[in-house]
């Protein structure tokens, strides 16, 4: 993928690009997104990262290059060759069910329970059970998205349960 994203010097933004915030964003997440997953490339032997979870890390980093790519290809002030480019990034990911219930039980639903929130009791009885489920629900992709949690630790759910309530 980093391949196709230094191939992009060829079609840089243009002036009017360059001040398209939208246009910029899109490129940005291009960029940041393969560094990290360079960094938990670099580390997945040192920290003794199980392949079912890299596999699913990927696979969902695979849809958002494709998603950021789509979003600049449609963007009006695109040349021709970004576009063509920007379409050369979108690839579909494998999924595997295994793999994904696999991960799901060893990092996702094991964090159920785990967030509370202590400072604000009235927002505790409102919003505890949502918060919940928003952090097993996107489990996979905190992991992905915060990586330093995954580089810092071999334990990822309780690492990450400390990123989120501050300790």
């Amino acid at each position: 993928m980093n391949i196709r994203l230094a191939k992009y010097a060829e079609a840089t933004p243009g002036t009017k690009q360059s001040r398209e915030i939208e246009y910029l964003l899109g490129l940005g997440d291009s960029f940041t997104t393969v560094a990290y997953g360079q960094l938990i490339l670099e580390n997945t032997d040192i920290f003794e990262v199980e392949e079912d979870l890299i596999e699913e890390i990927f696979e969902f980093t695979i849809r958002d290059i494709s998603r950021f790519a789509l979003n600049i290809h449609t963007k009006p002030s695109s040349s021709e060759k970004q576009k063509e480019l920007s379409m050369a990034m979108i690839k579909a990911p494998i999924p595997t069910e295994e793999r994904f219930n696999k991960v799901w039980e060893t990092y996702a639903f094991a964090m159920k329970g785990q967030y509370t929130m202590s400072e604000y009791p009235v927002l505790t009885d409102i919003w505890e059970g949502v918060l919940n489920t928003a952090l097993c629900a996107c489990a996979t992709g905190i992991l992905a998205r915060f990586s330093v949690i995954y580089v810092n630790s071999k334990s990822l759910p309780g690492r990450a349960c400390g990123f989120f309530c501050g300790t």
